[in-house]
């Protein structure tokens, strides 16, 4: 993966508002997103471009805008952007992998309780709650507004892709979304980020029915209360 950073400022991306913004809670599927669509498009979005070092030209930008009271100022203006792409997943996978991603939740958990990670899953599911409140719901601010789940770019990659590509009127074809869809999966994603160790867990790839296992352990213990709160913005399909 290299990091084209320097374009954002190259191009005053922060100040072209009508440029394309992908907009993703951390662990929602952004990565693989990114790396489809760049097979697709022939181009990547800033700050990452997975196949071209020196790209001319970028699809979008993405950003997580993970904080929505506190915007990071290394993701420019979130309010008042004409083309939003509004990629999320369901919470209380969210919300796993999450805990997960920081450390939070060891990999040896089983299925114990604790006050210190009860106090991480209502963070950080009020955290996303708010994310999803924010873009899903009050997004009036945006011109052109278009949403994803990570579950249905899953059902249907090629479809998605399409979509994406008629909402940006970018020219994608069916025959360059499939060729991304084969060619862009979990060991690719694990190769193209060697910057991140966590980008994907290593242990639903490696040791996928341990992963499994302890994702049943933390719906069992923490999911009614999830879909709880959850319920008036995401609804389980």
């Amino acid at each position: 993966m290299y990091n084209i950073t320097q374009q954002l400022e190259d191009k005053s991306i922060f100040n072209d508002m009508a440029f394309p913004r992908l907009v993703s809670y951390p662990r929602t599927g952004s990565h693989w997103l990114r790396m489809m669509l760049e097979v697709h498009l022939g181009m990547p979005s800033y700050v990452q471009s997975f196949f071209d070092p020196s790209p001319t030209q970028c699809w979008g930008f993405h950003i997580h805008n993970r904080l929505i009271e506190e915007p990071h100022h290394t993701e420019g203006p979130v309010v008042g952007l004409k083309n939003v792409i509004y990629l999320y997943r369901d919470p209380i996978d969210t919300v796993f992998s999450q805990l997960r991603y920081e450390k939070k939740l060891s990999p040896s958990w089983s299925g114990e309780e604790n006050e210190r990670l009860i106090q991480d899953v209502e963070k950080i599911s009020q955290e996303y709650y708010t994310h999803l409140e924010r873009w899903l719901f009050n997004n009036d601010d945006v011109d052109n507004f278009m949403s994803l789940t990570y579950e249905d770019l899953k059902d249907d990659p090629v479809e998605k892709l399409m979509a994406i590509s008629t909402f940006l009127g970018a020219g994608g074809t069916v025959d360059a979304a499939s060729e991304a869809v084969r060619r862009c999966d979990k060991s690719l994603t694990k190769k193209l980020t060697p910057h991140d160790n966590n980008a994907l867990n290593d242990q639903s790839l490696n040791r996928p029915d341990q992963y499994t296992d302890q994702k049943q352990l933390f719906t069992a213990r923490y999911g009614n209360k999830i879909v709880e709160k959850f319920k008036s913005v995401y609804h389980v399909k």
